[in-house]
């Protein structure tokens, strides 16, 4: 012991080691059993010989320290290490490391400088907020499709401006640009093209919302490269992704806010689905009843009802002008509720109200000729209830400014077919 004393610490037996020799190129040429002594105190290699690995060491906890300061998974700061070229730091072994910050965190509660990157620059505070203005407009484009959509489909006589800027430019295409035979798909393409244009603002406004935070914002998938997936591109796939409710889960909120925003998107899917079901449910019974019509005034018009209406027996009469009536205001309460309906264009014309309209005007004027007051008095609200249609027409489509029997030859005319003299 003593002279153990007098000559430091003394080795107790052996450790072995294994020791890989290189050649300058860097390529192995094999390896070597290495018995290092063990010493009863202190290292058996000198401090200068270790600094260098203890200052990587401490530059790796610094990494790891800073990223998970910044939210960063450890399995994506697995990932981050490997390109660094350590492939044996596990994800347990990442997170005993970032367990060392609590050790660093003052009795105040803030994380010492050295540890975090600092408060934000004016630049860097100024493309943040830019960020969330490019998010909050995100949120408007949605917010004007959805909108459109209440406006459009259940506000009682609405009609949202962007669908009727889509119907109106699908019927001046198909008046002065494609082929005549598409005429009468007017109103099925405005329904498919307004609905695809639902679609495509709720998909944009949520891919703006986003993608300014695609890079700290969000999980990726093991298969997918955060530095390569956060692009606008990505925050479309993301869109479109939730939007259709696939839930792929390659790519996942992580922002708390995102995290609340993000299933908003995939219950707009459902709004945007209903929708379209809701919609055709609602039109295409609305044109059956007006084609009811349309066919009751060709029967009337071809079997001439206007004779019987003029001379025939009162009560005859005055039931034939009231069914007429009745269908006449039941297309006007048609044509307000579901306004994208006069796009639709009949292929027979005895189908058309547009083309056998007219037709209620004339018995209505038979009617008037009527010595029998009731007859007369059934003729007047056929004239009512025609011209209050027609004023409904011109104001809303057609704009002429002239008076009813100019305004339903317009109507005919415009639907393609000659108004009935």
């Amino acid at each position: 012991m003593a002279n153990a004393a007098r000559n430091g610490p003394t080795p107790d037996g052996y450790r072995t080691r294994d020791f890989d020799t290189r050649t300058g190129t860097g390529t192995g040429t094999g390896t070597m059993e290495v018995a290092i002594p063990k010493l009863r105190e202190g290292s058996y290699l000198p401090d200068w010989l270790l600094e260098r690995r203890r200052r990587a060491e401490r530059a790796l906890t610094t990494v790891v320290a800073a990223c998970y300061l910044l939210g960063v998974s450890t399995r994506r700061m697995e990932k981050l290490v490997e390109t660094l070229g350590i492939t044996r730091l596990s994800k347990s072994q990442v997170s005993v490391m970032a367990k060392e910050l609590d050790a660093h965190v003052d009795g105040s509660g803030q994380t010492p400088r050295a540890l975090t990157s600092g408060p934000r620059s004016g630049v860097e505070t100024t493309v943040a907020r830019m960020g969330w203005m490019i998010s909050a407009a995100g949120l408007l484009v949605v917010l004007v499709a959805l909108w459109d959509i209440f406006h459009t489909l259940w506000h009682p006589g609405g009609f949202g401006r962007i669908a009727r800027w889509v119907f109106q430019l699908v019927w001046w295409a198909t008046k002065h640009v494609l082929p005549s035979h598409t005429r009468q798909l007017a109103g099925p393409i405005g329904i498919l093209g307004t609905v695809a244009l639902w679609t495509g603002l709720v998909v944009i406004g949520w891919t703006l919302v986003y993608l300014p935070h695609m890079s700290d914002g969000f999980y990726f998938g093991s298969a997918l490269r955060p530095e390569q997936s956060s692009d606008a591109l990505t925050a479309l796939y993301l869109s479109l992704v939730t939007v259709a409710t696939l839930g792929f889960g390659d790519v996942t909120p992580a922002d708390p806010v995102l995290r609340l925003l993000a299933p908003f998107e995939a219950l707009l899917g459902f709004v945007l689905l209903t929708a379209a079901i809701s919609w055709i449910l609602q039109v295409y019974p609305a044109l059956g009843r007006r084609r009811s019509v349309a066919k009751r005034l060709s029967i009337l018009n071809s079997t001439h009802a206007s004779h019987v209406v003029a001379g025939g027996d009162s009560c005859v009469a005055s039931r034939m002008l009231d069914a007429v009536t009745d269908g006449v205001i039941q297309a006007e309460t048609d044509l307000l509720q579901y306004a994208e309906s006069y796009y639709f264009i009949e292929e027979e014309e005895d189908l058309s109200l547009a083309a056998t309209l007219s037709y209620a005007l004339e018995m209505a004027e038979a009617g008037r000729g009527s010595s029998s007051r009731e007859v007369h008095l059934a003729a007047g609200m056929l004239t009512a209830a025609v011209e209050s249609l027609a004023s409904r027409l011109d104001r809303t489509y057609l704009n002429t400014g002239a008076a009813a029997p100019e305004v339903l030859a317009s109507y005919g005319a415009d639907h393609g077919f000659e108004p009935h003299a």
